[in-house]
């Protein structure tokens, strides 16, 4: 998902952690900036339900592993596309997302609706 300045790599997420007990889930998805000149790694926590879906940004990291701050307006830039992609409710799309993210959204959807 992407704007003309940031883009969200959906389809290379990773889960971090898949918390039962909760209706969500915390993946890291690479991110670029366009102006910044380096790949970066943003944090998100899902929360998933069968109405809506939610999108914390947690951290973004460099390549290293570091923490890097970005300006108010790369923040406002990222939150834009992150907003996008839960309007359109995007997270777990079978046709973008890796298969356990995207069976992992179903399961919750369907936990919900019982």
């Amino acid at each position: 998902m992407c704007t003309s300045e940031c883009r969200i790599h959906c389809e290379m997420c990773q889960l971090l952690t898949d918390e039962n007990d909760s209706r969500g889930f915390t993946i890291q998805v690479p991110v670029d900036v366009v102006s910044r000149n380096q790949h970066l790694l943003a944090t998100i926590r899902c929360r998933i339900d069968a109405h809506s879906h939610q999108l914390t940004l947690q951290r973004i990291t460099n390549a290293q592993g570091e923490d890097v701050a970005l300006s108010a307006s790369e923040t406002d830039r990222l939150s834009s596309v992150l907003k996008k992609v839960e309007d359109r409710r995007l997270c777990g799309n079978a046709k973008i997302c890796p298969q356990r993210i995207a069976q992992l959204v179903s399961d919750l959807q369907n936990r919900v609706k019982v």
